[in-house]
């Protein structure tokens, strides 16, 4: 059902709003506009939708890498990596070899701090 400027008056009078008729109608008015520009929300008919999905999907991208960083940096233990480095396993032991010195970093929270402002970008 489409939304038209005399049931939104209607809505607004009988949830107890009062307000001048003028503003009334200014106001929904308004809401009817917008919600018709609603409608016609990325059409991908241009290029400049297509760029604009795009870099969303990349910052979404970003936002869930980082967080993911952030939660596994969190959750590394100096002990383990080093069980890990004497461990049979070629891959378990390159692994703890690479992330080893980033938990040895002293002060540690640069990492932390790197990776929550890659967040909040």
């Amino acid at each position: 059902m489409p939304l038209t400027t005399e049931a939104c008056i209607e809505v607004m009078k009988q949830g107890g709003i009062s307000v001048g008729d003028a503003v009334a109608t200014h106001v929904c008015g308004h809401m009817v506009s917008l919600a018709a520009e609603e409608e016609s929300f990325a059409s991908f008919s241009s290029i400049g939708d297509w760029i604009n999905l795009g870099c969303s999907l990349f910052c979404m991208f970003l936002a869930a890498m980082a967080a993911g960083l952030t939660m596994g940096t969190v959750s590394l233990d100096e002990t383990d990596l080093r069980v890990k480095l004497r461990s049979d396993e070629d891959r378990d032991k390159e692994a703890a070899a690479r992330v080893l010195p980033l938990v040895q970093h002293q002060p540690r929270h640069h990492l932390l701090v790197t990776l929550l402002l890659l967040n909040s970008v």
